[in-house]
């Protein structure tokens, strides 16, 4: 048993990465120490000694960073405290191609070697990052999960025909999109409504968007929601949609956190065959599915279960079956808990040929 872990992040309590709190509750070891690296701003001129000290001080047997820049932030450190280390890749961190992520690209490899085990969290990524140069037998496959007791108790075969949209309105959630689906669904079915959740850059232009389409009446911006506010939400639709694309810089999801809670909650998913949608989603049988960029084929689904609700009724209960079976949040903490078990057992930590300190200081500014 390993007793005193330790959960690295970038920053504390970001409202869409819920399922960071859920390893830091779930995880079964006595003690769970937290290590965000903006915090440690003040101590930039010596950040691996700060944090060697605190892994060492806190008796801390295995360090999870969630995504790759927590990762090399903390890879020196790790290494020099005999500490096995675990990175959980996201989404970003495995295939954007620009900003930050553009410059971190070259301390990948030596954070590839000295690290214990990376977690890939679809097989999209699993692919990604053997790419960027994973050794295979250090890669593990595992989405984070839905609560399955907090995302249950949609009845879309009696629901309005309402939808439902939860993610940043960033480019690759591709909202812009999902409002134009939508306003072909409401032209044929003016009962449809839509309703979207989330925050980001692109939420002003969507709303714009909404506007010009006709659809102010029939589209809600819910903003940031609380993660049962948003299990409430979905309980009262007949269907959730989301239109993920990948984007022009290269940026692309992992495994949509909203996409499991959807099912888990039986609800059909009307989406696109992008990176861990289509693990979790099976076309015809727990939802429907489109190419990127098919918006046509996004509102000819949804029109089809704002139509039929005994259809979006069969899809919901076979979606909740598979992600309780396949996706559920306890299923996903007790596979990243073997693999950390598995890397305290099992880690043999090379020396790093690279300083990570001192180059993420540089830039720390760009985004």
């Amino acid at each position: 048993m390993t007793n005193i872990i330790c959960v690295a992040a970038q920053q504390r309590g970001v409202y869409c990465q819920t399922f960071i709190r859920a390893h830091i509750e779930r995880l079964p070891a006595r003690t769970v120490r937290e290590l965000y690296i903006t915090e440690l701003a003040a101590f930039a001129d010596d950040r691996p000694g700060i944090i060697k000290k605190f892994l060492i001080d806190g008796g801390v047997e295995v360090l999870l960073a969630e995504f790759g820049d927590t990762g090399v932030d903390v890879m020196e450190a790790c290494h020099a405290a005999g500490v096995p280390l675990v990175v959980r890749f996201g989404g970003a961190d495995a295939y954007c191609e620009t900003g930050k992520w553009h410059y971190l690209r070259p301390y990948y490899l030596p954070l590839f070697n000295s690290s214990a085990s990376i977690v890939a969290v679809s097989r999209d990524m699993e692919r990604q990052l053997v790419r960027l140069g994973v050794p295979p037998t250090k890669l593990h496959y595992c989405p984070s999960g839905a609560d399955t007791e907090l995302f249950q108790g949609a009845k879309p075969a009696s629901a309005a025909p309402i939808f439902v949209s939860v993610g940043r309105f960033v480019d690759k959630k591709a909202p812009d999109l999902t409002l134009w689906a939508f306003a072909k669904v409401f032209k044929a079915c003016p009962e449809a409504r839509l309703i979207m959740v989330g925050g980001g850059y692109l939420l002003q232009a969507c709303k714009r968007l909404a506007r010009v389409l006709g659809l102010e009446d029939a589209v809600e911006f819910r903003g940031e929601c609380l993660h049962q506010e948003v299990a409430a939400i979905m309980r009262g639709a007949r269907c959730f949609v989301q239109h993920s694309i990948r984007a022009s810089n290269g940026d692309s999801e992992g495994t949509p956190n909203s996409v499991m809670e959807a099912g888990a909650c039986g609800l059909a998913v009307v989406a696109t065959r992008h990176a861990g949608i289509a693990d979790v989603v099976i076309d015809g049988e727990t939802g429907l599915l489109v190419d990127e960029g098919d918006v046509n084929g996004m509102a000819q689904h949804m029109l089809r279960l704002a139509l039929d609700e005994k259809s979006a009724g069969r899809l919901g209960e076979r979606a909740r079956e598979r992600v309780c079976r396949e996706f559920s949040l306890d299923r996903s903490i007790g596979q990243l808990w073997d693999i950390m078990l598995r890397a305290k057992r099992s880690a043999r930590i090379q020396p790093s040929t690279v300083s990570a300190g001192s180059a993420l200081d540089s830039i720390s500014d760009v985004d």
